[in-house]
């Protein structure tokens, strides 16, 4: 999806948390409250796959703002996310939960607003992920994600009105 139709299946809400938008060909997530965040997917279910999206900020005031994928949803339940940050770190784990991977620093991850390429690919219990085009890490996970359904995370850390921005998920 290059976000370039507003009818392609992805949320649009505007509420006190949160901003979710077509824009400009991009798809917006806007997180307007300290620690807030959010994941939403389109129904696109993928059994071991692999899955991409550009990433950038459009603002950001913290390093602790993050946004990536999220993988192995049942109806928007279970799952894990891979998640970067603005100071060039990512994270792999349960959505909510522990981390396989916890804000490890990687030299191929843009920060700023600079755009990031970000894929995962999953086979059964293993995992890779990728930031433009260089792998990140591989490990088996030991266990399989419950469901198929694949989407797109943003989130604030300590600050509000962090605004990323999506291209090219597919």
């Amino acid at each position: 999806d290059d976000f370039s139709d507003p009818a392609s299946g992805w949320p649009v809400e505007d509420d006190t948390r949160y901003q979710l938008a077509y824009l400009n060909g991009e798809y917006r997530m806007l997180i307007k409250e300290a620690y807030g965040g959010l994941f939403v997917w389109q129904g696109m279910s993928i059994p071991d796959c692999t899955v991409m999206v550009d990433a950038r900020w459009e603002s950001t005031t913290t390093y602790q703002g993050y946004y990536g994928l999220v993988f192995g949803l049942t109806n928007g339940e279970g799952g894990l996310e891979f998640l970067v940050r603005n100071d060039g770190a990512y994270w792999l784990g349960l959505i909510g939960g522990d981390g396989y991977v916890q804000w490890a620093p990687s030299p191929y991850i843009n920060t700023g607003k600079a755009s990031n390429r970000l894929a995962v690919t999953q086979r059964g219990q293993d995992i890779s992920v990728y930031a433009n085009g260089q792998l990140l890490k591989s490990w088996n996970i030991g266990l399989h994600t419950r469901g198929n359904d694949v989407g797109i995370i943003a989130g604030s850390g300590n600050s509000t009105w962090e605004d990323a921005r999506f291209d090219n998920f597919y």
